[in-house]
C-alpha cells in the first residue's frame, strides 16, 4: 500500500501502521466524524481489509480481553462486520450462543434498555456479522440461529439478515417459508427501512404487510413508530 492511500482521509486516525495498537483512537475518530465524511471511513475499512487483516483479530481480542461499555462493544462488532474477513465466524458463531442474562422479574416499558435487551441487541449484531460474509456456511448459521436461538429477537434478526444477504429474492423467500414454522413467516418479507427511503413509502408497505399477515391488519408495532425507530438506527450507527 502507497503511504499516501491513508494519508489522503481528512479524518484524524491513527498512523496506519499502529492502528491496532491505537484502537481507542481510532473508534474516537470514527464516533467524531459526520455524515459528510462517512464515504472515507468505508474508504479506511477498505484499506484495512485489504492491507492489514489482522486488525480483525486484533478487534476480537479488544472485544474479549476489556471491560467495554455497550456502546463500543457494539461499534467493535459492527467494525468486524464491516471488514468481512473470513476468520470472524468462528468469533461471532461462539459469542451468539452465549448464554442470555434473564428477563427482568419486573414489568419493564418498551424503550428501556435492560441487561438482556443490551445483550440482545450485540447479538443481533453478531448476526449481522455472521451474514455479511455470505458463504454456504454462514447460510447455513443464520438457519440454526432462526431455528435454534433462544432469543426471539436474535431467531427474527436471522431471518431478516438472511433475507438482505440473499438479495431479498423470492427463492430465498420460498425457501425459509418452506424451513420456518408459521409463526415466523410474517417475518420473511417483512419491510425494511433503510438511509435515504422515504418514510411515507416504508410506511405504506409496512400497512400492506400487517394486512397481509395480523388480523385485522392489526401487527405486533405501529408502523409509525417502526419507521421512526428505523430511521435513527440507518442514522446512528446502524451499518455505520
Amino acid at each position: 500500500m502507497e503511504k499516501s492511500e491513508w494519508d489522503k482521509l481528512s479524518i484524524p486516525f491513527p498512523p496506519f501502521e499502529t492502528i491496532s495498537e491505537n484502537i481507542d483512537e481510532f473508534f474516537q475518530a470514527i464516533s467524531q466524524s459526520t455524515l459528510l465524511e462517512r464515504p472515507q471511513v468505508y474508504q479506511a475499512l477498505e484499506i484495512i481489509h485489504k492491507h492489514q487483516p489482522q486488525f480483525s483479530q486484533s478487534l476480537i481480542s479488544f472485544y474479549i480481553e476489556s471491560d467495554l461499555p455497550f456502546q463500543k462493544r457494539y461499534l467493535v462488532l459492527q467494525l468486524l462486520g464491516e471488514l468481512k474477513q473470513p476468520e470472524t465466524l468462528d468469533f461471532f458463531t461462539r459469542q451468539v450462543w452465549l448464554s442470555l442474562p434473564p428477563e427482568p422479574d419486573r414489568e419493564v416499558s418498551c424503550t428501556e434498555l435492560t441487561e438482556r435487551s443490551r445483550e440482545e441487541i450485540l447479538r443481533c449484531k453478531m448476526v449481522n456479522g455472521i451474514g455479511f460474509l455470505r458463504t454456504d456456511l454462514t447460510f447455513s448459521e443464520l438457519e440454526r440461529l432462526m431455528k435454534d436461538h433462544e432469543s426471539y429477537s436474535v431467531r427474527t434478526e436471522a431471518i431478516n439478515t438472511y433475507m438482505w444477504n440473499s438479495g431479498d429474492t423470492k427463492e430465498a423467500a420460498s425457501h425459509l417459508y418452506q424451513l420456518l414454522p408459521p409463526a415466523y413467516h410474517p417475518y420473511v418479507e417483512r419491510p425494511r427501512f433503510h438511509r435515504g427511503m422515504n418514510p411515507r413509502h416504508f410506511i405504506f408497505k409496512t400497512v400492506l404487510w400487517k394486512k397481509r399477515w395480523f388480523k385485522n391488519g392489526q401487527g405486533p408495532i405501529n408502523p409509525r413508530v417502526l419507521a421512526s425507530s428505523q430511521e435513527k438506527k440507518a442514522r446512528h450507527g446502524y451499518g455505520l
